[in-house]
Formats: structure tokens, C-alpha cells, sequence
């Protein structure tokens, strides 16, 4: 048995758990699987808080619980979010700094999980622009420490039944996890009611009796934890965001986590990696490290806008470290040992975070009185020329954008559509050519919805309404038989999605409903990482300059190739955006076709309405 109530193997299991989502957030292509770390966690909280309960009997005090967890989690978090927040407001983008201060409220209120969730925005910044888009996993541990005491509570009452309450509760949050995984991913992996089953796997794991037949520290339990550990690595190294059904991986994740607490969490057994200092190190200062990689790695991605080298992105793992050690030696550990004399470090911790708690005081009235701004006129100039507004007699209601379902799109998008229509069908990025399009001609109709691809019999993760209007619209274009149709989008954005094979086929089933319907299919835009407005201001490229170095066209030009052999084999006519608006890697930043200056796109590729107007100007469709 190991003395006291440290288990290192557990730290061993942590350091694995952070390694793995740290690399993935760093973006190691052999890492892609990295974020099931996360699930590992989940068990490991789960178990924790079970042992604590299993071990404490009668004695057990829910208020005492949350008062560990509150010193536990709080400080740290707190340091984190005030220490990162001046190097925000250095970014000097508002919109980054407005998100960063609704992000740290929601999570000191442990509610992170459903800002996210509701603000899953396609418009937005990426995700690696969002410093603690990683808090969201904190809530959830913490939404399931609510529940936690009171199903404990009646399982202890309800004795000879609580196997089967337990099996149900797992059992349907499993099977939630599978639904939501089809049809709203983001309520899947944001939500607690989803995650439930891998918290309360851990918490099974710590009422189970260990496997017998296994004396403690023989090298059979050895071997066998770094079998699982192993096969964890091989999860993380394999399974992707590209597999549609999430849960298995996480199942996977869930299962081996499982195994190796039943192996090593009540420390009867010992293994022979927990003796690796560093390893066991790893695994302490896990959370601080959960904690501060994510938010090193934002700013990075927020300050360096072309391509950042390794050795940029392993000094900001370092970096990470580094504060993350300062951070579990003088905010997290003397705090989670608060309880008996002030000792130095616990004095200089809570002054810490206390003169932290007064710049936060100070700097949010200042915030909400300038309106969260910090821009100079060239700043405010170029981000207003982003946002050019659009007539409403050229704008349109015919476009999906949010969560909203298909049953919401209007019936005289549809019956508006007629012989001499030229019909504009995709996604934002079409929705956005539209609007141009109809300045310039007076037979544009559209249908189009956000993170939506023009093709037909497949069916995207997470959007079951792109399946709905792809259908609707083959239907429409076999009852009005349009002019012309033209098939446009962010060709490469879909995930798992092959755009040459799913065209080919919505164009054979265009040409077999309406055979006399051109079709014309359009390249994406150029697109612009993460934005125009910000290459810009960050380059500080002069504002009479047209023009810019785009490092970022790669992806169009893959699939303006695959386009453009579709259309090839079929006999269509392909118009590539990016050849239209670039000359090599220089493309058009300014456009100035209203009378008045204006940026090409208003954030990574969609059109400003100036910009669209332009672009459709120079498109033939003919008569």
C-alpha cells in the first residue's frame, strides 16, 4: 500500500491526460486524437469524488467537499483569467477581449459549458483564437459535483436497488451521447447531461472491488497499466475529429481510464512508471497546466498571423509549463492546504490573487465604459470598412444561419424560383456571393443555409437541416427547371467531406431532373487566416494598399482543381474566385466599386457587400 493518501499512479495517468490535450492544442498532426485527454479526466474526477464519499462513511460532508473543490479549482482559475487578461486586451481586436470577459464570468460561475454551447459561432473566432474556450470541461465536472452528493445520498438509501439505478443512469447518458453525436454535437460535447456516464464510470470504478488474483505489486499489475497506457496513446494517436460518431472514441478513452483505476486506485498496486519523478511532477501541476496551455497557444495564434514554426509553438508548451509550476507552487497547492496556520505561501498566494481580484474590479467598469475598445481611427476605419451594410432591397431572408431548422425557411424562397431564375444554392459563403449577384441582376434567387454544401444524399455531422434543404432544393430545381444553377461554398470546410464526389453527384442529379438547367460551379473565395481586417492592422499594411500576401490559399486551390475537373468530365463551366481576386499569392484587400473604399471580405473569406458586388460584376453568367 503506498502511505498517506497519495497514489502516484494516478499522477501518472494525469500527466498522460494533459500531455495528450496540450499536443493536440498545439496542433501535432501524430496528436490528433489528443482531446479525448479530456475524458480521461472526467474519470479520474468521478473517481475521486466517489473515494471520497466511499472512504468517508458517515462522516462524509457534502459542504466540506465543495469546500476542497472550491480551493482547489477557484485560485488557480482566478490567477489564470487576470493574469491573461492584459495580453487580451493587448490584441487590440474588441470583439476578442468582449468574448474573453463574457468566457471568464460564465466560467467562475461554473456555467461555461452553455456560453459556448450558445455561442457556437460560425462568424466568430476559431476556436484556437479563444483563450479559455478550454473552462468548458471545469463546468461540466462541476454541474455533475452537484448531482454527484445526491444520487451518493440515495444509492446509500436505496441499497439493493442501486446497481440497477446506477446502470440506468450511465446506460441513458451513453445513449444520449450517441443521439446528440448525430444531431447537435455541440450540445454532446458541451453539455454535462452527455458527459454524465464518464464521470459516473469513474465513480462505478471506485465501489468496485479490485480484481482479485493479483498480488499487490507484482509486475502482472505493472504490465498491465502500461498496456492501458500505451493503448490510450494509440487512441490519442489515431482517432480524429474526423470520425463522425465522437463517442466511440470517448467510450474507448472511458474504458481504458476504468481499467487502470481498477488497477491502481486504491493503491494496492504499484507500477513500475510512478518511480519517473518527472512523470509523477507531470501529473501534479496537470491542472495548472490544463489551465494556462490554452490560453498561451490563443494569444500566440491571436499575435502571429502567418504560419507559426515549431520551435515557436514547443517554447509556448515550455512557457506553459514553466507557469504552470509557478502556479501549483504558489496559488494552487498552499491553497488547497488552507485550512490550519497561515503559512507564508498561503499568505503571499492570497495576496496574490486577492491584488488580482482588484484588477479585475478596476478593469471591467473601465471596459464597460469605453465599450470594450481600445482601437486607434486606423483600427476603428478598417474594422468598420468590414461591416459595410447591405441595401435591404439586395438582401435576402432566404438563408438558414444559426441553429435554425429547415422547417423555418420561408415557403417564397422556394416559389419564387421559375424558368428564368438563376438559382444561388450553398452555404454562407454563397449566401454572401447572393447578395451582389442580385444587385447586378434581377433573376438571382437563393437558397442557402450556414455550414451547408450544395449536395445531395449526404448527411453532415451535427447539421441534419443540411440533408432537409439539399433535398428541397433538388426538388425545386425539378419543378421550376431554372435557367441556370450555380454551386457554390467553403468547399473545404466540411468535415469529413470529399467535395469532388459529392458534387459529381448533385450534378448528375440536376442534369437528370432538369436537364436543361446550366450548371455552373464557383470556387471558394480566397481565404484570409484568421482575417482580413486583422492581417491588416497587425501588418500594419498602409491603407492605400489594394493588395496582400495571402499564405493561406492552399485549400482553395485544392478544391478549385477538384472543381474544375467536375466540371471538366460533366461539361460545366467552372469559375474560380481565387484566380479572379489573386495574381499568385497576392490577392485584392480593397475594393472600390460604390463610390466609397472598402475591404474585400469581412472576416476570413465571406463577402462584404462591396466586395460581392465586385466580384459579381466581373462574373459571366450570360443572358
Amino acid at each position: 500500500m503506498h502511505t498517506g493518501n497519495y497514489i502516484p499512479e494516478i499522477d501518472v495517468l494525469r500527466a498522460v491526460a494533459v500531455a495528450a490535450v496540450v499536443l493536440f492544442h498545439a496542433g501535432l498532426p501524430f496528436f490528433k486524437g489528443g482531446f479525448l485527454g479530456v475524458d480521461v479526466f472526467f474519470v479520474i474526477s468521478g473517481f475521486l469524488i466517489a473515494r471520497i464519499y466511499a472512504t468517508s462513511g458517515v462522516n462524509y460532508s457534502a459542504l466540506a467537499f465543495y469546500r476542497r473543490r472550491f480551493l482547489r479549482i477557484i485560485p488557480a482559475l482566478i490567477a489564470m483569467i487576470l493574469l491573461v487578461l492584459p495580453f487580451v486586451w493587448l490584441v487590440r481586436y474588441g470583439a476578442v477581449f468582449s468574448q474573453y470577459l463574457r468566457n471568464a464570468l460564465y466560467s467562475l460561475l461554473f456555467v461555461a459549458n452553455f456560453d459556448f454551447w450558445n455561442h457556437v459561432d460560425y462568424f466568430g473566432p476559431t476556436n484556437d483564437e479563444v483563450p479559455l474556450l478550454h473552462v468548458w470541461s471545469l463546468s461540466v465536472e462541476e454541474q455533475f459535483y452537484l448531482v454527484a452528493p445526491l444520487i451518493l445520498f440515495y444509492f446509500r438509501r436505496f441499497r439493493s436497488m442501486r446497481g440497477l439505478l446506477a446502470a440506468a443512469l450511465i446506460l441513458s447518458s451513453l445513449i444520449l451521447s450517441f443521439v446528440l453525436d448525430r444531431f447537435a454535437p455541440d450540445a454532446g460535447f458541451f453539455l454535462m447531461p452527455s458527459r454524465f456516464w464518464e464521470l459516473a464510470a469513474g465513480a462505478v470504478v471506485a465501489f468496485l472491488p479490485l480484481p482479485g488474483g493479483i498480488r499487490p505489486g507484482n509486475q502482472l499489475a505493472s504490465l498491465g497499466g502500461a498496456v492501458l497506457l500505451v493503448l490510450m496513446l494509440v487512441l490519442f494517436m489515431s482517432f480524429g475529429e474526423e470520425y463522425t460518431v465522437q463517442t466511440i472514441g470517448r467510450l474507448i478513452a472511458v474504458l481504458l481510464a476504468a481499467a487502470y483505476l481498477a488497477l491502481f486506485g486504491r493503491g494496492d498496486h504499484k507500477m513500475s512508471l510512478a518511480r519517473i519523478a518527472p512523470l509523477r511532477g507531470l501529473g501534479k501541476i496537470s491542472y495548472s497546466l490544463y489551465l494556462w496551455h490554452n490560453p498561451l497557444l490563443a494569444l500566440l495564434s491571436l499575435q502571429l498571423f502567418r504560419p507559426s514554426t515549431p520551435i515557436v509553438v514547443i517554447l509556448t508548451v515550455c512557457l506553459s509549463v514553466v507557469l504552470a509550476v509557478i502556479s501549483y507552487t504558489l496559488i494552487e497547492n498552499p491553497w488547497r492546504r488552507l485550512g490550519g496556520a497561515t503559512t507564508a505561501s498561503q499568505a503571499l498566494s492570497s495576496s496574490l490573487v486577492g491584488a488580482l481580484l482588484i484588477l479585475l474590479l478596476i478593469s471591467v467598469p473601465g471596459y464597460l465604459a469605453t465599450g470594450g475598445f481600445r482601437f486607434d481611427a486606423r483600427a476603428k476605419l478598417v474594422l468598420e470598412e468590414a461591416q459595410t451594410p447591405v441595401p435591404a432591397e439586395f438582401s435576402s431572408h432566404c438563408f438558414l444561419e444559426g441553429k435554425s431548422g429547415i422547417a423555418s425557411f420561408p415557403q417564397d424562397c422556394k416559389s419564387a424560383i421559375g424558368p428564368q431564375s438563376t438559382l444561388v444554392w450553398g452555404d454562407s459563403f454563397a449566401h454572401h456571393l447572393a447578395m451582389g449577384l442580385r444587385t447586378v441582376r434581377p433573376d438571382i434567387e437563393e437558397l442557402s443555409a450556414a455550414v451547408c454544401p450544395p449536395t445531395v444524399h449526404i448527411f453532415f455531422r451535427g447539421n441534419p437541416r443540411c440533408e432537409g434543404l439539399n433535398d428541397q432544393a433538388i426538388a425545386e430545381i425539378a419543378r421550376a427547371h431554372p435557367a441556370r444553377v450555380i454551386l457554390t461554398a467553403y468547399w473545404s470546410h466540411a468535415e469529413n467531406f470529399n467535395a469532388s464526389l459529392a458534387v459529381e453527384k448533385t450534378v448528375l442529379e440536376i442534369k437528370a431532373k432538369s436537364p436543361q438547367t446550366e450548371i455552373i460551379l464557383v470556387g471558394s473565395p480566397p481565404i484570409w487566416r484568421p482575417n482580413l481586417s486583422r492581417l491588416i492592422l497587425r501588418n500594419n499594411v498602409p491603407l492605400e494598399q489594394d493588395d496582400l500576401e495571402n499564405r493561406s490559399l492552399g485549400e482553395v486551390a485544392a478544391s478549385d482543381a477538384d472543381l474544375k475537373a467536375v466540371a471538366e468530365r460533366n461539361g460545366l463551366r467552372f469559375i474560380s474566385l481565387k484566380d479572379m481576386l489573386c495574381h499568385g499569392n497576392v490577392c485584392r484587400s480593397w475594393v472600390n466599386t460604390l463610390g466609397r473604399r472598402a475591404l474585400v471580405t469581412m472576416d476570413l473569406g465571406h463577402f462584404t457587400y462591396d466586395g460581392s458586388v465586385f466580384v459579381a460584376r466581373q462574373l459571366s453568367l450570360g443572358n
